[in-house]
């Protein structure tokens, strides 16, 4: 098991917490296990380059969901602790 895998979920903050304004799509189980497949992908970039990696991710799945509002709706979660 990768260092990040040991370390998820704790030093990432834990599992994503469920937020009633978000329409739940995946399970807390999916959510966990993206969290994981994440954190071990930004660990396999090279320091410097993480930000871009995690900046070049949200563009594709931006692209992917398609939809102004959730995106915004999405970065507005995001900044919230």
């Amino acid at each position: 098991m990768s260092e990040a895998a040991q370390r998820h979920p704790s030093s990432y903050g834990g599992a994503i917490k469920e937020e009633p304004v978000v329409r739940k799509v995946i399970s807390a189980q999916e959510a966990d296990e993206f969290t994981t497949t994440i954190a071990v992908a930004i660990e396999t970039v090279p320091p410097e380059r993480q930000v871009l990696f995690l900046v070049r991710l949200a563009v594709i799945l931006a692209q992917l969901v398609g939809d102004k509002a959730k995106i915004a709706e999405a970065i507005r979660l995001a900044r919230r602790e």
